[in-house]
C-alpha cells in the first residue's frame, strides 16, 4: 500500500513537473516570437526610412547630381533587409548608412541653399522625418518585449531550464544619440588622461 502511494505521489510530481515545463516553453516561446515581430515591424519603417531617403536624394540630384549620386551608390550598395531573424546589430548598421547619408544630404544642402527652396526636397524630408519618429517606436515597443523575456528568463524558477530549452537573453536596441553621447564620454576621458598625466609629471618635477 505505502509502495501505491509513493509511485502516485511521483507520478503526480512528474507529471506537474511536466506540465510546468511545457507551460514554460510556451510562455517563454510567444515573448521570443513578439520579438521576432518587432524586429519585423522595425524593419518595415527601415524600409520606409529608405524610400523616403531615396526621394531625397532624388530631390537634390537636379542641384548636385554628382554628389547625390555618390551617395545614393553608396546606401544601395550597403543596403540589406531586415527581417524577423535580423540581429540588433544589423539593425544599427542599417540605421548608421542612413544617418551618414543624411549627414551628407545636410552638407550638400549646406552648399547649395537653393536646395531648401525645393518642394519636392522640403516634402521628402518631412517623410524622413515621420519615419524617423515611427522607428524610435518600434525601437521602444522592441526593447520592451526584450525586457520581458530575458526577465522571464532570469526568474526564478524558468532559470534553471530556460537554457536547456534554448532560450537565451536578447540585447536591447541602444539609440543613436545614446551611443554617440557615450562614444563623446569615452573621446573627452581618454583626451583627459594625457592631461592628468601631463599634470603629475609637472608636480612630480616641482617637488624633485
Amino acid at each position: 500500500m505505502t509502495e501505491l502511494i509513493a509511485m502516485a505521489a511521483m507520478a503526480i510530481v512528474s507529471t506537474a513537473m511536466a506540465w510546468w515545463v511545457v507551460c514554460t516553453q510556451r510562455r517563454l516561446k510567444v515573448l521570443e516570437e513578439n520579438i521576432g515581430i518587432c524586429i519585423s515591424r522595425i524593419g518595415v519603417k527601415l524600409s520606409g526610412l529608405h524610400g523616403a531617403l531615396d526621394a531625397l536624394l532624388q530631390a537634390i540630384k537636379a542641384h548636385a547630381p554628382k554628389e547625390s549620386g555618390r551617395l545614393m551608390a553608396c546606401v544601395h550598395a550597403r543596403r540589406c533587409v531586415i527581417t524577423a531573424l535580423s540581429s540588433p546589430e544589423e539593425v544599427q548598421r542599417q540605421e548608421g548608412i542612413i544617418a551618414e547619408a543624411l549627414d551628407g544630404v545636410a552638407g550638400i544642402a549646406k552648399r547649395h541653399p537653393e536646395i531648401g527652396e525645393d518642394p519636392a526636397f522640403c516634402k521628402a524630408r518631412k517623410s524622413v522625418q515621420a519615419f524617423q519618429t515611427m522607428l524610435r517606436a518600434s525601437h521602444a515597443q522592441y526593447n520592451e518585449s526584450v525586457s520581458m523575456l530575458n526577465r522571464e528568463i532570469r526568474a526564478f524558477p524558468n532559470c534553471l531550464i530556460a537554457g536547456i530549452l534554448g532560450f537565451r537573453k536578447c540585447e536591447h536596441i541602444a539609440e543613436r544619440q545614446e551611443k554617440k553621447r557615450a562614444e563623446g564620454r569615452a573621446e573627452r576621458r581618454a583626451d583627459c588622461a594625457p592631461a592628468r598625466q601631463g599634470k603629475g609629471l609637472r608636480r612630480h618635477r616641482i617637488t624633485a
